[in-house]
């Protein structure tokens, strides 16, 4: 058993000796490269075609990616938010999917702009889930190093024929690159 032990403790020791550099490589500050992010923010506006307009709600942002210069970046990302509906009660969206990121500067700071399309998932007390197409367009501005608000506009389509999901989106994110 003590040997089994040892082993995965030599194993254990060169596996990290291996990423530590590879880690100070990836995130060498530069856009270029690995990316991960993520942001809070508020949905001030949403509305479903068939439950109407919703309060003020919170929004999240997760994402991870690859930057192939420092002015276009590519992320796969996971942004969702929970909103109050007078009739549906809180309703959460969540979306993944692909977004380009685009900034106009090579370096800080910078506007950007955001595209993307994906899957939407939906879910409230009445439905847990509801699948759909959804695109996102909007603007950034990076105006330190790894930091940046962002506003953007979705639009969603479950499956659930006659409805509709828009909202405008604020967050402030963090970005490790």
């Amino acid at each position: 058993m003590l040997r089994i032990l040892q082993r995965l403790l030599v194993v254990s020791i060169i596996i990290v000796a291996l990423i530590i550099p590879s880690m100070s490589l990836a995130f060498d500050g530069q856009r270029k490269g690995l990316n991960l992010g993520g942001g809070i923010g508020i949905c001030p506006a949403s509305q479903i075609s068939y439950y109407g307009r919703g309060d003020i709600g919170v929004s999240l942002d997760l994402s991870i990616g690859y930057s192939f210069g420092n002015q276009n970046t590519f992320l796969w990302s996971v942004k969702g938010a929970i909103s109050h509906f007078s009739e549906a009660g809180s309703l959460a969206h969540e979306i993944d999917g692909l977004n380009w990121y685009h900034y106009f500067k090579k370096d800080t700071p910078s506007i950007y702009s955001i595209m993307g399309f994906g899957i939407s998932i939906f879910g409230n007390s009445c439905w847990t889930s509801a699948h759909g197409a959804w695109s996102i367009v909007g603007l950034g501005y990076e105006f330190t190093r790894h930091l940046a608000i962002n506003g953007f506009f979705l639009s969603a389509g479950p499956n659930h024929g006659d409805i509709h999901f828009e909202s405008a989106n604020i967050t402030m994110s963090a970005m490790i690159y």
